[in-house]
């Protein structure tokens, strides 16, 4: 990985992807309503270890030789907000440097 110069995730929700879905699951659970009909496991499958395995926290280590990453999210929603706080911990813990940069407006592609 010592060609990568930096990383900047698209997307939070695979950082810590059984996290995503017991927070779906959790509010399901208190509000009541539908289940997402294309939410996490519809996508990913039903199978605990791969939820694991697919979550970038897993699979961030020191010595690793991971780059720095740039963490952008949306500050108007929670989960995005819990997720890049989550990746940026355990890049920290993993002496990782995090940049950690909250947007107040959606970020549109031009």
């Amino acid at each position: 990985m010592n060609v990568l110069q930096g990383c900047v995730p698209v997307d939070g929700d695979p950082n810590d992807v059984p996290k995503i879905i017991m927070t779906a699951e959790f509010r399901q659970t208190l509000y009541g309503g539908k289940m997402l009909t294309f939410g996490h496991q519809q996508k990913l499958g039903n199978d605990p270890e791969k939820h694991v395995d697919f979550s970038s926290v897993t699979h961030v280590a020191p010595g690793k030789e991971i780059p720095p990453f740039l963490i952008l999210y949306f500050s108007g929603n929670p989960d995005t907000r819990a997720q890049a706080h989550r990746l940026e911990d355990i890049l920290t813990k993993s002496e990782i440097p995090p940049d950690l940069s909250e947007k107040g407006t959606r970020i549109t592609a031009v």
